[in-house]
């Protein structure tokens, strides 16, 4: 058996703080775990040039290859952009807790402007991590191409 989802799951949630995927983990483990293993699954094409498989198992819910630790981590961060994408679309947030002439008064262009620029930044992050991957690996990656 491979590297299990669980590994690169629990490196995620080092990043994540969100109280409603804290409930839903005291209510309802097995919905939660399917949540991320979906974030999970979107993550990996993000992966591009992983010198290892990414296929998985879903009955062992593990991939099929031994992952190192920063191929975990460069996953990792690909769920934590699959999540924070959600948030960025998830208009009913820019309310927060204001009431309605105060969320008017407020530019909600201007919270989603600070979102996407914290998406662009991870998004940036995992390409450079992966860049930084693929140089390490110079050897490896002149026979995998």
């Amino acid at each position: 058996m491979g590297t299990p989802f669980e590994k690169v799951i629990d490196m995620a949630l080092l990043v994540i703080q969100d109280f409603r995927l804290d409930n839903l983990y005291n209510v309802n483990k097995a919905t939660f775990d399917l949540l991320f293993e979906g974030w999970l699954r979107k993550a990996k094409p993000k992966f591009v040039g992983c010198l290892q498989s990414l296929d998985i198992d879903l009955e062992t819910k593990s991939f099929i290859s031994i992952l190192s630790d920063k191929e975990i981590d460069i996953l990792a961060d690909g769920i934590v952009i699959v999540w924070f994408t959600n948030k960025v679309q998830d208009v009913s947030e820019f309310g927060g807790h204001m009431s309605d002439s105060e969320f008017k008064k407020h530019s909600e262009a201007n919270n989603l402007a600070k979102k996407k620029e914290y998406l662009d930044g991870l998004q940036e992050k995992m390409r450079q991590d992966i860049t930084d991957y693929h140089i390490q690996n110079l050897d490896k990656l002149v026979g995998f191409i």
